[in-house]
């Protein structure tokens, strides 16, 4: 991938080109036989996408900065979207085929949040914007490949899934590699040298993602129907058509950024108003009680497991095992690959036995397996920051601050991002479930936030340093 970050950064135009011209000529060959149906739902798909992920993250990358002015900014903003989502609603007007409730939801939801929040990731926002609106075109190849697909073989049941996962990755991505990039451009790199190292840090992510996927729905579709090959051609197809232009367009847009130390002003500000906030945690998360923590966390974990009523399938067993096999491959590190199955299984676990004790029941099996997958790719990053800063002299609480510092923020906004974009599934017509696979990888992703913290802490003094 180093390589190929550096490719990218240093013909950025031509890289660009040939992704697109690629993606175009595939959309054509593709919707040339492609029912009418199919090219409307299309359409709905990509509406729905831009206004539920480009549009909010366009909203909070322009929020003010003093607090005050900028809740109110966000009350706007959200209040607005709200006011359209009871008009329509209430006019009965649709547009397209897109679902408006679900749409303006999340929409209104992601805008308050990320405007409100917007001095922690408001310049990664605004970097990612590129990367966002690439995700369009590469949707539109993910889709091309599913109508490819249904032209071979009839209708494909993971469709819908297939894409609500690509939408959600490459929405994350686009924000992690602009997070790498600022934090490297801020170290004194030249933006080709700190794309190429974004593109790098970015690979572990976009390489699990699309294994899981593939992984995910062909296990989920072979104890259904037995559709286990139309699954794993679109689960592997579609996420890698998505997240090809979201990479390569990226990175490209930020190798051609012209040197400012806007960014670095902006990067280097964000870091100290995170300081506070790692004192704190430095305090609350010492070894010892880091490791009490971690302990209580996986007894709840054991007594969730029995008391569920959905007991663990083969499918989430399979996405668990092929999660640690492809972690170790991709993160190189045994310790790391423990940490990221440790979260996945903790967070999934906690969240159906909450969704069982606040509704009648818990997730069904393809929403779970989904949202397992779109959980191990938001928490790649962390995983990765962790590993990369362990070692010499630092002591285990020290590791996570640095951790948490570099890459917990940038993981909360990509995690909006994503349950957006997957529910932009549901909200443009693929996918049923969409939404509701959003919010259990939400509850995961809120999970993961509160345990990194302990788990990082106990593990390195349990393990030692490398």
């Amino acid at each position: 991938m180093n390589f190929f970050g550096a490719m990218t950064a240093a013909r950025p135009v031509l890289a660009s080109s040939v992704v697109a011209l690629g993606i175009t000529a595939l959309a054509a060959a593709a919707y040339r036989s492609a029912p009418p149906s199919f090219t409307t739902v299309s359409y709905s798909f990509l509406g729905a996408f831009a206004a539920m992920t480009i549009a909010p993250a366009a909203i909070a990358a322009f929020a003010p900065r003093n607090f005050w002015l900028r809740l109110f900014y966000a009350g706007v903003a959200a209040g607005l979207i709200l006011a359209l989502r009871r008009l329509a609603l209430q006019s009965g007007v649709e547009v397209g085929g897109v679902k408006v409730a679900t749409a303006l939801g999340f929409a209104a939801f992601a805008s308050g949040v990320l405007s409100i929040g917007a001095p922690l990731w408001r310049g990664h926002l605004r970097l990612a914007l590129v990367g966002l609106c690439a995700s369009l075109l590469g949707l539109a190849g993910g889709l091309s490949i599913v109508a490819i697909e249904a032209a071979r073989q009839g209708a494909v049941p993971a469709a819908g899934a297939a894409l609500g996962s690509a939408a959600s990755a490459s929405s994350a991505l686009a924000v992690f590699l602009s997070a790498g990039f600022a934090s490297a451009f801020a170290a004194g790199d030249a933006p080709s040298s700190a794309a190429a190292r974004a593109a790098q840090g970015v690979f572990a992510p976009a390489l699990l993602g699309i294994a899981l996927t593939t992984i995910a729905l062909a296990a989920g579709a072979f104890l259904v129907d037995g559709s286990a090959q139309s699954a794993a051609l679109v689960g592997a197809g579609a996420p890698a058509a998505g997240l090809m232009p979201t990479l390569v367009m990226g990175v490209a847009a930020l190798a051609l950024k012209t040197p400012s130390e806007t960014t670095t002003v902006e990067e280097n500000r964000r870091r100290a108003e995170l300081q506070a906030l790692m004192r704190r945690v430095r305090r609350l998360a010492p070894p010892s009680s880091s490791i009490a923590a971690v302990a209580i966390l996986l007894i709840m974990t054991v007594v969730a497991g029995f008391d569920s009523q959905a007991a663990a399938s083969l499918a989430e067993i399979v996405v668990i095992l092929t999660t640690f096999a492809f972690a170790l491959l991709i993160l190189v590190s045994v310790r790391s690959a423990l940490l990221l199955v440790v979260i996945l299984i903790v967070a999934s676990r906690l969240s159906i036995w909450g969704a069982e004790r606040l509704f009648s029941g818990g997730p069904p099996e393809n929403v779970r397996i989904v949202a397992i997958a779109l959980a191990a790719v938001l928490a790649a990053p962390l995983i990765l920051a962790w590993r990369d800063n362990r070692g010499g002299r630092r002591k285990a609480f020290e590791v996570t601050q640095r951790a948490l510092s570099e890459s917990l923020f940038s993981f909360v906004a990509a995690s909006i991002l994503a349950l957006a974009a997957l529910a932009s599934a549901e909200a443009g017509g693929l996918w049923s479930a969409g939404a509701e696979a959003a919010l259990f990888a939400g509850s995961m992703a809120l999970i993961t936030a509160l345990a990194a913290a302990p788990l990082m802490t106990a593990m390195g003094a349990v393990f030692g340093r490398d």
